[in-house]
């Protein structure tokens, strides 16, 4: 937001510690999305399998993966053009 770039969509690989920094994924994607007026979407891809969320289950625009294989990145792919 601080430099205004537009962005589709957030990919975020993670080991599920999800309040490492100061505020939520999903908080600042929604900052993000009313600041810059853009439906970016969310994908949080776990690569350690623990029970975990990052993405908002109520929110269509943010996907929870759980591990990776080459699968994955058509997935995504397929997530950010819906």
């Amino acid at each position: 937001m601080k430099t205004k770039t537009e962005v589709d969509c957030f990919v975020i690989y993670t080991d599920s510690e999800s309040w490492a920094g100061s505020v939520h994924a999903d908080q600042a994607l929604n900052d993000y999305r009313q600041k810059m007026g853009i439906p970016a979407k969310l994908v949080s891809v776990a690569l350690s399998g623990d029970r975990f969320s990052i993405a908002n289950p109520n929110d269509a625009g943010q996907m929870d993966v759980i591990g990776f294989d080459t699968a994955t990145p058509n997935v995504i792919s397929d997530f950010i053009k819906s």
